[in-house]
């Protein structure tokens, strides 16, 4: 089975065409499940923090990102950013697999550590795309915060509702990032 699911994986890099602009940030994130899963992981674990303490994980993985594109601007060519991403996923997914038994706490610490994730993300993409893509980092960035506001209010409105989802989005997002990392 695992040979199956590593056959279907691709590696966690970014292809982005130097010439790419704002459009084509934005829909970026889109394209890649471990862009996708990350983003909106961050975003169901803010859902199960209370008040204005929800932002803390999305604003940090933005900061976070914009953190690792301005890296990248300075100290190009950092191969291991890219074991970053697929990390990411794999932490990412534990932490929401764990999100139903940690007090709010214990979850407030995890999902704000992950948020500095972000910096392998903005890193590998504004290394990917050559640094010629300012339009595209900032494309990604919207995409970045919407996708976490999309996480979030999926964990609103699901995770409260059905307990047990959380656990089996974290773990099959778990799964899919060690299949990133052996790939």
């Amino acid at each position: 089975m695992l040979d199956t699911l590593l056959a279907a994986t691709p590696a966690a890099l970014p292809h982005v065409p130097a010439s790419a602009g704002f459009a084509a940030g934005f829909l970026h994130p889109f394209t890649g499940a471990d862009h996708l899963l990350a983003m909106a992981a961050i975003g169901w674990l803010a859902a199960r923090l209370p008040g204005r303490r929800a932002w803390l994980p999305p604003t940090g993985f933005v900061v976070a990102s914009l953190l690792g594109g301005l890296l990248a601007f300075r100290m190009p060519g950092l191969a291991w950013m890219e074991w970053g991403i697929a990390a990411s996923v794999l932490l990412l997914g534990l932490a929401v697999m764990a999100a139903a038994w940690l007090k709010q706490r214990d979850l407030l610490l995890v999902a704000t550590g992950l948020a500095l994730t972000g910096i392998a993300h903005g890193y590998a993409h504004v290394n990917e795309a050559n640094h010629a893509a300012t339009e595209f980092f900032v494309g990604f960035m919207v995409a970045t915060a919407l996708l976490h506001g999309l996480g979030y209010l999926g964990g609103r409105s699901l995770a409260r509702r059905w307990h047990w989802l959380s656990p089996v989005i974290g773990g099959g997002m778990s799964l899919f990032g060690l299949a990133l990392l052996l790939a």
